[in-house]
């Protein structure tokens, strides 16, 4: 099976290799951490780069966190029904950056680039960072020879409506996953802090909302997501669960 990562928004100070390394040491940390006995090398992972795309657009975040005070959240229209969070799983070592802003002029060329890393397979896990699980969302409603084992957002600021106005409508789950949706997100993230609980993602099957705690000083950043023994536990049992005979 192959494991597709998609990353976030910033990142144009990589390029795809040096991205997929930073991606994959922060994945093998929190491997170890749960005391995973999973052999990176044994895994198909694959890392579609996308950030000279936004150089190419120049496209960067519109907002930081100094500019987010109660008045201009409210300009954002948020769903501030969500503010109420599920228990928490705490992290031993506790990833923010500005909230994703998504243009969709990069979609063809990104489409692009999905087509050949999933030509060979049809059977994945995909795990998106940020603005990067508003392209999954995206993609997987285009993609019809997709078929996706599970499906892990972290970070996602799905739940703003500013974004679900980018979405391609009606907003649904994706027909192509044949598997669960699990979605992390962070109180501490306050960009991206909400559960995708309430409509339009109250689907069903439901998508599985965990709230976790991530890098005290930088909450949305992926370390902080992708070592979580939560996130690391979703991906693992996944591949498991791939494993046995349906």
């Amino acid at each position: 099976m192959k494991i597709i990562f998609i990353h976030g928004m910033n990142q144009q100070n990589y390029d795809e290799k040096t991205l997929k390394q930073h991606w994959l040491n922060v994945f093998k940390t929190g491997l170890n951490h749960a005391e995973q006995n999973i052999e990176l090398e044994s895994l198909d992972i694959k890392l579609p780069f996308y950030g000279d795309l936004l150089t190419k657009h120049q496209l960067n975040n519109s907002l930081d966190l100094n500019t987010l005070l109660p008045k201009s959240l409210l300009q954002l229209h948020l769903p501030f029904h969500l503010w109420h969070n599920t228990s928490i799983v705490e992290e031993h070592s506790p990833c923010i950056t500005p909230l994703p802003c998504f243009n969709p002029e990069q979609s063809e060329s990104l489409t692009q680039r999905l087509s050949v890393i999933t030509a060979l397979t049809k059977d994945h896990i995909i795990v998106a960072h940020s603005l990067g699980t508003v392209i999954a969302y995206n993609l997987l409603h285009q993609f019809a020879h997709f078929r996706v084992h599970r499906f892990i957002t972290l970070g996602s600021p799905l739940a703003f409506k500013v974004i679900q106005e980018k979405l391609t409508l009606p907003i649904s789950r994706p027909p192509q996953l044949h598997g669960d949706w699990f979605n992390f997100y962070s109180p501490d993230d306050f960009l991206t802090a909400f559960p995708l609980s309430e409509a339009p993602f109250n689907f069903e099957p439901p998508i599985i909302n965990q709230a976790i705690t991530t890098l005290v000083d930088k909450p949305h950043q992926i370390t902080g997501y992708l070592e979580h023994p939560a996130v690391i536990q979703s991906i693992v049992d996944a591949l498991k669960l791939k494993k046995q005979p349906l």
